[in-house]
């Protein structure tokens, strides 16, 4: 950002989020003329996460953001409610970080005495 735009007074017309990933994460947003990163935007304004959504509220910019953290790796809370749910520790592996692939191929077998 130029230094000019900085004690610029911004409407809600110039913030605009251009883009969200498949998760609902903001990809791209665009302020006046300057574009960022969603986590960009979430840093410089110490948001709890880069989810988020604008919205008019009586002039002024609402920022309702979901969740913790930038949605990579294991969301520990997402993790707790699949094992609550029934899910093996496998199965929740799975769902993070294989997407559609096999996980583990080879059989372990029981060490007996």
């Amino acid at each position: 950002m130029e230094e000019k735009d900085a004690d610029k007074l911004y409407k809600f017309s110039d913030f605009k989020i251009e883009a969200y990933d498949s998760a609902g994460y903001v990809l791209q947003m665009k302020i006046g003329n300057t574009i960022c990163s969603g986590e960009q935007f979430r840093e410089a304004l110490s948001l709890p996460s880069s989810s988020f959504s604008i919205k008019d509220v009586k002039g002024e910019l609402q920022i309702k953001t979901s969740g913790n953290g930038h949605g990579l790796g294991m969301s520990q809370w997402t993790a707790n409610q699949m094992a609550k749910e029934g899910k093996s520790y496998r199965e929740i592996l799975q769902y993070f970080f294989m997407k559609g692939r096999k996980l583990w191929s080879r059989q372990w077998n029981k060490i007996s005495k």
